[in-house]
């Protein structure tokens, strides 16, 4: 997978973002079984999550409603994400 291919507009896929940022959960590249999974985690459409760890290998760690996720870098690749406003992240 190009650079190109996981960035569009506004969107990358999650881990492209850096440790600090805080990102909005826009869809997943993936079948029904990764979508249950991330589910189960709280990671759906609409989540804001707070970027804690994510290198171009290994997992990336998250934190979601007080809580961390540590998410594999695959299926990293495959949750495409936006920037979420600094003013809105203090709501997560």
């Amino acid at each position: 997978m190009t650079a190109h291919s996981q960035t569009e507009g506004n969107l990358f896929a999650l881990w492209r973002a850096k440790a600090g940022d805080s990102v909005r959960v826009r869809r997943f590249r993936g079948g029904a079984g990764m979508t249950a999974r991330l589910a189960e985690m709280g990671v759906l459409p609409g989540a804001v999550l707070k970027v804690v760890r994510a290198e171009h290998q290994g997992p990336v760690v998250v934190e979601i409603r007080g809580g961390k996720v540590i998410i594999g870098h695959g299926m990293a690749e495959r949750i495409i994400v936006e920037p979420y406003g600094k003013a809105e992240s203090s709501k997560v």
